[in-house]
């Protein structure tokens, strides 16, 4: 690795590692008890400190102290992820967790109670149509995760995991009623109710939220609900169905230039059509799983399907252009797991099939001309094998996974298609130093394939299309982890050595292979319990992304910023009264589509606050997200100009919230 990440990672780590101890020290002498962090990034529940990757593990208390609303609000203020606001609108934001900028969401897979959530096309898997009431915690891995999760886990993987199922606990029901109102004409309205006993599981959240919107012409309106329900015939086999809806409709304000921004970084696009402009989507998810027992194997099936209806009206040179998308995906998968046990070894191996289909037809009325059909299939199977050594602390993980894909479109101008089998691996030690400390090392493959918007077409080019090649990602890292007490801090260091990256070029006005990229960098992240009443959270990202090959060798690649630092506090100052604060840096970075570095985007700070009142089972409570009003954007792009796409300034929501 380079020097720069070498002093670094020299100038953090013993650093994060003294400041631990000595805080570990005083948490176990003031007697807080020691949990174990679980997680189940590797398709079953184990300790985090034994999996050989670098994982942030956000609970559902974490959520509810820092106010967060979203499921990308919350990985933003918690996890330290930078993020910015969807092109789509919708309350939308692309969270980056390795410097990819705008292929960011092509690049890291979103996954929901163990199952994939996949868009065919450039759209973006919406994390804020996840109800936040619903969620138990959130796992975010990053670095490549190819094996269990195929295609774009090349940045890492979200897994967002929803509140315990059946357990065989006594019949009880709880549930939240949440009304918040705010700045810009907010009104939220949440729910959430749950009834389990030792058999059933039955739960349903909905949310309905408006807002006018920090911008002009950005207002929209989201709804939202989901049903749930498991059911345990034994105490191995179990069944489940689940169905949720989320439906928003959003205006979109479009980008402003730099001169428009300046002057006014609430207006909308400098156009007749721009208070027209609008998104309306309506997604439905319906799934169903089955796990039981075979021969000593824990076997689960899922089978999920998607559909999904989006209307828009855009503008391109002036002109409205309104389009129609109407997709359909379907998702197959069934892995079985066992563990083989002696008295000096455990090993845990899961194996599995998956298969994905997604279709969509695009219209666009104006002009039927312009109508096309994208599909897309993949078929994979996969294995990985997790051995313990008992009397060593070691875990060694080796795994492999191969996948078969086939991506079409056909419109009346060309028919552009990819074939390819490409494959995922990797090898990974952790080596436990102590009750406290852990060390991994971990090499890795992952991949991503063009999706359907990607796919080379001489209809924009003009030129006959270059086959696009798979983009391949092999990444080294090394990492540190420390529990004692209620600590919990982890670093890693990391290069990633990218061929065939996948972007687009605006000068080309194409989706290209790029030459040779790297990214490399460090990651530390720390949260501590100091009393029963303090806790602090300090996440750091060091990252440099560029170009090793081509005519822009040693320059930067846009929107991947070289560090982004957050830190938060919560403080229960007495029984009753809670105040958080939260603080997020992200540094300056080249703009989108930037190749040759001549652009960059402004550093931002952007600070958060929330002070709570507790009632007995009832709570008040005030946000001000941006608290400093600060102007910023988080997101530009030029094709023959600079264009801008602010980020929202201070807002306040006060939130009135019931458990029972």
């Amino acid at each position: 690795m380079k020097k720069s990440i070498r002093l670094r990672a020299r100038a953090f780590a013993p650093a994060l590692s003294v400041l631990s101890l000595a805080v570990a020290a005083s948490v176990q002498a003031q007697g807080i008890e020691v949990n174990p962090v679980v997680v189940t990034a590797t398709k079953y529940e184990e300790d985090v400190q034994k999996v050989p990757a670098f994982i942030n593990v956000i609970t559902r208390q974490q959520i509810e102290q820092a106010g967060a609303t979203t499921v990308n609000e919350a990985i933003m203020r918690l996890a330290g992820v930078p993020g910015s606001p969807s092109l789509f609108g919708g309350n939308e934001y692309t969270l980056d967790l390795m410097g990819f900028g705008d292929t960011a969401g092509s690049n890291t897979v979103i996954v929901i109670d163990g199952v994939p959530v996949r868009e065919g096309d450039a759209s973006e898997v919406r994390l804020s149509g996840i109800p936040i009431d619903s969620v138990e915690r959130i796992e975010v891995q990053r670095g490549g995760a190819g094996v269990l999760y195929g295609e774009g886990a090349t940045a890492g993987v979200i897994n967002v995991v929803t509140r315990a199922s059946a357990n065989n606990s006594p019949a009880k029901h709880t549930g939240t009623l949440t009304a918040a109102f705010g700045s810009k004409n907010t009104r939220e309205y949440r729910g959430y109710a749950n009834y389990v006993n030792d058999v059933v599981d039955l739960s349903f959240s909905a949310l309905d939220r408006s807002t006018d919107g920090y911008r002009e012409n950005s207002k929209n309106d989201q709804k939202t609900g989901a049903l749930s329900l498991k059911y345990r015939l034994t105490d191995a086999t179990r069944l489940g169905v689940s169905l949720s809806r989320d439906d928003v409709y959003a205006l979109t304000p479009g980008a402003l230039t730099l001169q428009e921004y300046r002057q006014n970084p609430q207006a909308a696009q400098n156009t007749s059509l721009a208070n027209k402009t609008f998104m309306d989507v309506k997604a439905e998810r319906y799934a169903g799983f089955a796990e039981t027992n075979v021969a000593g194997f824990k076997v689960r099936f899922d089978a999920v399907q998607r559909l999904r209806l989006y209307d828009a009206l855009g503008v391109s040179a002036g002109s409205a252009i309104p389009l129609t998308y109407d997709t359909s995906n379907h998702h197959y998968s069934l892995n079985a797991q066992r563990s083989f046990e002696t008295e000096n070894y455990r090993n845990t191996l899961i194996v599995g099939l998956e298969s994905n289909n997604w279709g969509q037809d695009r219209v666009y009325p104006t002009k039927p001309s312009w109508a096309a059909t994208y599909d897309s299939t993949a078929k994979a199977s996969y294995v990985k094998s997790d051995l313990d050594f008992k009397k060593t602390g070691t875990r060694l993980s080796l795994g492999f996974r191969t996948e078969e894909f086939e991506r079409s479109q056909q419109s009346s101008f060309d028919k552009p298609e990819i074939k390819r089998t490409v494959q995922a691996w990797e090898v990974g030690v952790s080596q436990a130093l102590n009750s406290e400390n852990s060390v991994f090392a971990r090499r890795s493959q992952s991949y991503r394939l063009p999706n359907l918007d990607e796919l080379p077409s001489p209809a924009y080019s003009g030129n006959d299309p270059i086959p696009f090649q798979p983009q391949i990602e092999k990444t080294n890292e090394l990492g540190w982890k420390f529990k004692s007490g209620q600590v919990n801090s982890s670093v890693r260091i990391y290069q990633s050595e990218l061929t065939d990256e996948i972007i687009y070029d605006p000068a080309q006005w194409a989706n290209i292979n790029l030459p040779k990229t790297t990214r490399e960098g460090l990651d530390v992240f720390s949260r501590v319990q100091v009393t029963p009443k303090v806790a602090l959270m300090a996440a750091y990202s060091y990252r440099r992304a560029e170009f090793v090959g081509g005519v822009n060798s040693g320059n930067q690649l846009p929107m991947a910023p070289q560090d982004v630092l957050t830190i938060r506090g919560d403080w229960r100052f007495d029984a009753n009264q809670t105040i958080s604060l939260g603080w997020m840096h992200v540094a300056d970075q080249f703009i989108a589509g930037d190749f040759t570095n001549q652009n960059s985007m402004p550093s931002y700070r952007v600070v958060d606050a929330r002070y709570a009142y507790q009632m007995g089972a009832s709570d008040v409570s005030v946000v001000v997200r941006n608290l400093m009003d600060a102007k910023y954007y988080s997101y530009a792009t030029t094709t023959n100009i600079y264009s801008v796409y602010p980020d929202a300034g201070r807002s306040v929501m006060v939130a009135f919230r019931h458990k029972f």
